[in-house]
């Protein structure tokens, strides 16, 4: 195969010096087109960086208004020429090496200059030589691409570009979290084109943690994988994915331009250790160094998510302006069905304050809870029924954009109960009088006994003495 590939570069070798011969004897009658594949909705734009003539001992020259960007990057005529034998398809023409440079200098001024491509085709190429692709797209990055028209040539030349979104994405498999509860995070983000004579260039992905840290164990495993096989990665700035982290940061060890548009797939695990239903949140951002002097190409994308809580109120059943303190609840986790009311697992106890509320703050509102007094306030009759408490809602707002270009993916919830739980109190009934007169009379009747028994034991006393 090696062999067949290097005869075939040979003979595309040949070709093109016969067909720059030719330029020297005939007129140049081509009519050709351009294809260009994999832009999906990009603008393109092109201009041609190699053009025939006659007077030279090749029949090529470098086009007079990009010569001198070429050869200031060490660029000649036959490296281009090279670098288009090297390809079995004259549409796919090998950018690695210096070659790579000298196009990316020259991106700006195709982008500015160029002319402009209707949808994917270039027509009526009337003009053999090699032409430089540049296509653009809001959120992309795009490698240059030549193509090569030959002389005389009236087919249609296929051109295949190879880009990337530049924006990492982030998703979360829940949308809330309950206290000490862990989430799941997968990061997304295409595998960059990065041209190999870029030696100062690299790719970064770093990942912050508010109100939150790392598990990595046997069970929460820290994963990265291009396609389906794990990617190597180098730890940056000593920011590790270990346990109970709150931030890591890794780059790509060795770059492999056979997986450049493959992705990256980052899967980690989280645990939430906030306060108060203060929101977990979450930014990952990617730094992709790619130009020559080493500047920076960034993206950044936010997962915010939500606690919800429960608040209760205790009253008075005649009077519910009558609020009361010293109330104690506890709240539960279930499973929302009714023959497990009763059944759950204790998450917290608290009591009423002097405004007669309480509140459990971090709840998760992709589960379900119920609660139930266990302390009355004085003079009240305690009301153990497990009181199951409506579902708090999630909602995904819409996706913004902050200031400095972050991508924001934020899910608020509201309150369970619908919002303020009041749980009313009855007041401890008098004790009920039973066994109908009771003992009065019989305490008199005894005091009147005693009194003539005391009256007659004297009155016989008298008398005998």
């Amino acid at each position: 195969m090696k062999r067949m590939k290097k005869l075939f570069a040979l003979l595309m070798t040949l070709a093109m010096v016969m067909g720059l011969g030719i330029t020297g004897f005939a007129a140049d009658t081509t009519n050709a087109s351009i294809i260009i594949n994999d832009i999906d909705d990009a603008t393109v734009k092109y201009i041609q960086i190699v053009e025939p003539d006659t007077s030279s001992s090749t029949g090529w020259k470098l086009s007079d208004s990009y010569a001198s960007v070429i050869t200031g990057a060490n660029v000649t005529l036959q490296d281009i020429i090279d670098a288009t034998a090297d390809n079995q398809d004259p549409g796919e023409i090998n950018t690695d090496g210096k070659l790579g440079a000298a196009l990316e200098a020259l991106r700006e001024t195709v982008l500015k200059n160029g002319t402009p491509v209707t949808g994917n085709t270039i027509n009526n190429i009337t003009s053999a030589g090699i032409y430089l692709i540049i296509p653009e797209k809001t959120g992309w990055t795009y490698a240059p691409t030549l193509a090569y028209v030959p002389v005389n040539s009236t087919e249609t030349v296929q051109a295949y570009v190879k880009g990337a979104p530049d924006q990492i994405q982030k998703s979360i498999e829940q949308q809330s979290v309950g206290k000490d509860g862990i989430v799941k995070y997968t990061v997304t983000v295409k595998y960059p084109f990065i041209s190999p004579n870029y030696t100062n260039a690299s790719f970064t992905i770093s990942d912050e943690l508010t109100n939150g840290k790392l598990v990595v164990d046997s069970n929460h495993l820290f994963s990265v994988k291009v396609g389906n096989n794990d990617l190597d990665y180098t730890i940056v700035d000593n920011k590790a994915p270990v346990n109970n982290a709150t931030e890591y940061s890794i780059k790509i060890s060795q770059y492999d331009s056979s997986k450049a548009g493959q992705t990256i797939t980052i899967t980690y695990f989280a645990q939430y250790t906030g306060n108060e239903s203060a929101a977990l949140s979450n930014e990952v951002k990617s730094s992709l160094k790619l130009t020559p002097n080493g500047t920076s190409t960034e993206t950044d994308t936010k997962v915010i998510i939500h606690p919800s809580k429960a608040t209760i109120k205790k009253y008075d059943v005649n009077n519910e302006e009558t609020v009361l303190k010293d109330a104690e609840f506890q709240i539960y986790e279930y499973d929302g069905t009714n023959e497990n009311l009763g059944k759950g697992t204790l998450v917290d106890t608290k009591q009423t304050n002097e405004n007669g509320e309480l509140v459990f703050y971090n709840l998760d509102a992709t589960k379900h809870y119920y609660i139930v007094e266990t302390k009355a306030p004085s003079g009240y009759k305690v009301d153990s029924t497990p009181k199951a408490l409506t579902d708090a809602e999630i909602t995904q707002q819409p996706d913004r954009t902050e200031p400095d270009g972050t991508k924001v993916i934020e899910y608020k919830c509201t309150d369970f109960g619908g919002g303020i739980v009041k749980v009313p109190n009855t007041t401890m009934s008098a004790l009920p009088s039973t066994g109908g007169m009771g003992t009065t009379l019989f305490t008199i009747a005894g005091c009147v006994i005693m009194i003539s028994a005391a009256g007659l034991f004297f009155a016989t006393r008298k008398k005998a003495n």
